[in-house]
C-alpha cells in the first residue's frame, strides 16, 4: 500500500496516510486540529499546505467557494476537503 507521510508542522506530529484516504479522518485521530462541519461549510480547519500540493486533489467547486469567500491564499485549504491521492510528502499548518 502506498503511503504519504502529511506532517504537521506546527505540532510536529508526522502521520501516514493511504494513498486516496481523506486527510481529516487521520488528522483527527492524530494530532490537535480542529473540524466542524467537515462539509466545506464553516472553514474551521483552514490550513496551508506549505508542501506537496501537487500530491492532493484540487479544490472542489464547494471548496473553492468557501475559500475565496473567507479570502484565502492560494495554498490554504479545508482540511476536510483534503484527499490524498500521491505518494510523497506533504507539510501542513494551521
Amino acid at each position: 500500500m502506498k503511503v504519504t507521510k502529511v506532517k504537521i508542522v506546527n505540532e510536529g506530529v508526522v502521520i501516514e496516510i493511504p494513498e486516496g484516504a481523506r486527510f481529516a479522518d487521520y488528522a483527527k485521530e492524530n494530532s490537535n486540529m480542529l473540524f466542524g462541519c467537515e462539509n466545506a461549510e464553516c472553514a474551521t480547519c483552514l490550513c496551508t499546505v506549505i508542501k506537496g500540493k501537487e500530491l492532493l486533489n484540487e479544490p472542489a467547486h464547494k471548496e473553492w467557494l468557501l475559500l475565496k469567500q473567507k479570502s484565502a491564499y492560494p495554498n490554504q485549504r479545508l482540511g476536510c476537503q483534503i484527499y490524498v491521492k500521491k505518494e510523497g510528502v506533504v507539510e501542513i499548518e494551521y
